[in-house]
């Protein structure tokens, strides 16, 4: 490896050291999401930067501090180790092999893959066989109990992304993986089905299924079922027009259309004010539809699944407010009465509460959630943005400033030994002429 070190004046060093490691840990705070939190990181071309100009040691420090940002993304620090070797198996390489930078860079991460992909290969294919077994045995059959029992059947809403929804063909969401899990813990197989919400609340009344899926509970539906533990928290809130200014609260809905679906506590709750116009819309994706074109003025939704049905269905100009008219809980839902199963399903969701069960479904369903920011936190964030773009861009130029005067330097340490290499023979001539004399 090139000592470019050695070129570089002792005072500017460590400005440049701490230039880079703040650039570079920059890079890594504005990284980009290919997708399901898999991230492009640009921090470690500012660590390579440190090492090609300050040096192996530097290098190895400034890996290590600007990769710390990445506990932050992933909670775990391999990617610390991972970044810091990268700068540590590059530097020997170019130093002890005489190899380029990025000749050594392809190679460590050709190696890293490779040995990466046989630890993958192996595990799916010991994964696939073990498996292989239980699935042949337990296809067709419903989750969990055993075979021969009766079948414990769980309705949900259909159209509740990303709570409840169908995908090819078979039930999904956040709501239908807790009761998949909760479904092991019990004594009698579980079948899950998403269809119209009203049908399903009518059918489990009519003892034609047992249980609702992510359901609220309020002081009519008290009277007909008995509820769970809570499931899931809910926070119901109003979506409007970007285009609106004067809607902050509920008391702003008096007197303008609001959508909403048939069943659910948000119609129950809107209907309490009489001076509120309530339009029931098919579902969320129609309902923002008619925000858009003005037939309602607001539509009233879960947070979570409202910022998800525009986000999938790529909806513009929809701004959420940001309290809710309400907080609270979904739960489980059987018909009054039923207290085995209600104590059965308690009993297993309070054994995926306390296995981690529960904690990893909903960390899964996270990168799925959309996040609304304020006008202001929007401000915030491009002057935060347009601040670190200079800084990045600043370091950028100090850089190929430094590379420069470095290039300069050089071709003048070789003028001067062309230079001194003339001076010597020149005086060698003059010794072997006066000798001569």
């Amino acid at each position: 490896m090139t000592n470019t070190s050695s070129v570089i004046p002792n005072k500017y060093k460590l400005p440049l050291l701490l230039s880079l490691i703040v650039a570079g840990l920059a890079g890594n705070y504005f990284n980009f999401e290919i997708f399901l939190n898999i991230y492009f990181l640009f921090g470690s071309i500012f660590a390579m930067l440190v090492l090609q100009f300050l040096g192996l040691g530097r290098g190895i420090v400034a890996a290590a501090i600007i990769a710390g940002y990445t506990y932050v993304i992933w909670n775990h620090p391999c990617a610390i180790i991972i970044m810091t070797a990268e700068v540590a198996v590059v530097g020997w390489l170019m130093a002890r092999r005489k190899m380029g930078l990025v000749l050594a860079d392809t190679l460590f991460w050709f190696i890293t893959a490779m040995r990466r992909a046989c630890v993958v290969a192996m595990t799916v294919i010991i994964g696939a066989l073990s498996a292989w077994w239980p699935i042949e045995c337990a296809r067709a059959q419903p989750v969990g109990g055993k075979t021969g029992e009766r079948t414990v059947l769980f309705l949900g809403n259909e159209s509740l992304p990303p709570m409840n929804f169908m995908k090819d063909g078979k039930p999904a969401g956040i709501a239908v993986d807790l009761a998949e899990a909760l479904a092991k813990r019990m004594h009698n197989p579980v079948e899950i089905r998403l269809m119209n919400w009203t049908e399903a609340q009518r059918l489990v009344l009519a003892d034609q299924a047992d249980a609702l899926l992510q359901i609220n509970s309020n002081k009519e539906r008290l009277k007909v079922y008995d509820f769970s533990e809570p499931l899931l928290t809910s926070e119901f809130t109003i979506f409007t027009s970007s285009e609106r200014v004067d809607i902050a609260s509920m008391d702003d809905l008096r007197g303008l259309k609001v959508g909403v679906e048939k069943q659910g506590l948000p119609i129950l709750l809107l209907r309490e004010n009489p001076q509120i116009i309530v339009e029931i819309i098919p579902d969320f994706v129609q309902g923002f539809r008619m925000l858009k074109t003005g037939a309602v003025d607001a539509v009233v939704a879960d947070r979570w699944v409202g910022s998800f049905v525009l986000a999938s269905n790529n909806i513009h100009g929809v701004n959420l407010i940001k309290e809710p008219i309400i907080r609270g809980y979904s739960a489980i839902a059987v018909k009054k009465g039923n207290t085995p199963l209600l104590k059965e399903i308690n009993s297993g969701l309070a054994d995926i509460r306390r296995d981690g069960t529960y904690d990893r479904i909903i960390k899964s369903w996270q990168p799925m959630e959309v996040v609304f920011k304020t006008r202001e936190q929007l401000h915030r964030q491009v002057l935060m943005t347009a601040g670190v773009s200079s800084a990045l861009i600043l370091a950028l130029v100090a850089v190929l400033l430094l590379a420069r005067e470095i290039r300069r330097r050089k071709r003048i340490e070789a003028t001067l030994v062309i230079a001194n290499k003339e001076l010597v023979f020149q005086n060698e001539e003059k010794g072997k002429r006066a000798t001569e004399l």
